[in-house]
């Protein structure tokens, strides 16, 4: 990592973290600088200035700013800060936030490494990191093999590059800098054995499976599923696949165990098969029922009252020449698609909850204008109205479970913002969403063909199938070895903390903000 000193005179420098708390020596954090040195924005582009010239939250008078640099950095003890990348090489990728500059300080301990930088594979989901070496071609191999271990030593499993790409010079742009956009267009050779095809039904179709699941071409029975590209979420894809091809019971920690064809093809071979039922449409006479995850949110809210706390947020911006029109029967059409987003939850006679499927004839999509407000003005007005919308309360015996609204800020940038109840959506839905609207609009402004299918099942059909699987023999024995070898666990964990545990469990946060002035 590269020192970058102290600040100079009349210049004031922080380092904070995403919600603007300081933060401590040692600690990564966001540079953000002050002063009299200031610019005063951006020449002619007021959002970018917004943006990044900011109020200063511990200014002494009003009016001044702090700039928002982008640069990840952290306090020494010496008082200089040590760079440690750019804030915008930080993503996040299957669940873990990742600071890239982290893998690549990894790299670059190798003494043979001149130069290194890790990006993502989007289409993927993977890392790719490339290096520059000044040892000779004939010992890349072997550097690709030390690198792989080295990272394996010394950082996680999700920080894991899929491939390791050596070159001999890393393509810099026009003022010196890595040129990440044209890395992204080399093509990444994943580490395969020497190909052996298939010899039997199993490892054929197992081989398919991984194709399928990995986005390559041809794979070998002798292939590490990892080095391929895998991690923990392909692998529980490939279990689904193998469960729906081979209807045998196998574990994900089958493929970490064995993570070639050859060896997970004996393991199907000699597993039993499965008890798990299909799901299957379920009969639209019945009454519908609820899934147990349903149930409980239900429950929450007969004795909480309607609460914001289950109110999933979706925040779609959108630049360009936007089709209301066409936006809003995408909405539509996802709602009509969906049951579950237009389902009632209400109590029968007997006091039990049920579904009641809504009819909606069409849909609208209600447009708060803000093009009119001064771009600091504007700023805050969005804020509030994305914030009223999101934190309305949903009725679940009334409401659709989906609401949206559109908000125009320019004539060529709108924000679509959606509030969804978690008892019809989760983290999972948000993509499906995302994607269905994305489809559906450029259908409708095409004119073009419906691109979607019908779906198979609806949730409904998930929550008759889960309440006939949780009164099997299977779920019944499973349940039963789980609760004797968890029979000893204590009631309640109890961590030490500084304050007594309430009765009543709050959601009030508070936000504390303290200046540390270096002398």
């Amino acid at each position: 990592m590269l020192s970058i000193g102290k600040p100079i005179d009349n210049m004031q420098v922080y380092v904070l973290d995403s919600r603007q708390n300081l933060l401590p020596t040692g600690v990564i954090g966001e540079l953000y600088v002050g002063g009299v040195g200031l610019a005063r924005g951006y020449l002619n582009r007021a959002e970018l200035t917004a943006e990044r010239f900011i109020d200063n939250p511990f200014a002494q008078e009003r009016g001044e700013k702090l700039y928002k640099t982008g640069d990840l950095v952290r306090w020494l003890e010496n008082g200089e800060l040590e760079f440690i990348g750019r804030a915008d090489h930080q993503i996040k990728l299957r669940g873990y936030r990742i600071e890239l500059g982290e893998i690549e300080s990894e790299l670059q301990k190798h003494a043979e490494i001149t130069a290194s930088t890790v990006l993502v594979n989007s289409a993927q989901k993977q890392l790719v990191a490339y290096v520059a070496t000044h040892s000779a071609q004939s010992e890349w191999a072997t550097l690709q093999d030390t690198l792989k271990a080295n990272l394996k030593s010394s950082l996680p499993d999700y920080m894991q590059p899929s491939a390791i790409v050596v070159l001999e010079t890393l393509p810099l742009t026009s003022n010196g800098k890595i040129d990440r956009n044209k890395l992204a267009t080399y093509e990444v050779t994943q580490v395969q054995a020497e190909y052996v095809a298939p010899r039997n039904a199993t490892e054929k179709q197992l081989c398919e499976i991984w194709q399928s699941v990995l986005g390559i071409d041809q794979v070998g029975i002798y292939d590490n599923f990892f080095d391929l590209g895998g991690h923990s979420l392909l692998a529980a894809r490939v279990v689904t696949e193998i469960q729906t091809v081979f209807n045998v019971d196998v574990n994900v920690s089958a493929v970490f165990e064995q993570p070639n064809v050859q060896d997970l093809a004996l393991i199907i071979d000699s597993s039993n098969v499965s008890h798990i039922v299909e799901i299957v449409k379920a009969n639209n006479s019945e009454k519908g029922v609820l899934s147990y995850s349903q149930q409980r949110l239900w429950v929450l809210d007969q004795l909480e009252g309607s609460s914001v706390e289950y109110n999933i947020a979706i925040a779609l911006d959108l630049q360009g020449d936007l089709n209301i029109q066409a936006a809003e029967k995408s909405i539509e059409t996802i709602i009509h698609r969906h049951q579950v987003l237009r389902t009632l939850f209400i109590q029968s006679d007997s006091g039990e909850p049920e579904t009641k499927i809504r009819n909606v004839s069409e849909f609208h999509l209600p447009l708060v204008d803000l093009s009119g407000y001064a771009t600091t003005k504007q700023a805050c007005e969005l804020k509030r109205a994305m914030l009223a919308e999101i934190d309305k309360p949903f009725d679940l015996s009334n409401d659709l479970m989906l609401r949206a609204q559109l908000i125009r800020l320019h004539p060529q940038h709108y924000v679509l913002v959606c509030a969804i109840h978690h008892i019809a959506f989760d983290g999972w839905s948000n993509s499906v969403f995302i994607k269905e609207f994305n489809e559906l609009y450029e259908t409708y402004i095409n004119n073009a063909p419906q691109p979607l299918a019908d779906l198979a099942i609806q949730y409904a059909d998930y929550a008759y199938w889960q309440r006939g699987w949780l009164q099997s023999e299977e779920y019944t024995q499973g349940l039963n070895f789980w609760r004797e070898t968890l029979s000893d666990i204590p009631n309640r964990l109890k961590l030490p903390t500084d304050k007594p545990r309430p009765q009543i469990r709050s959601t009030r946060g508070r936000r504390s903000v303290q200046c540390c002035r270096k002398h």
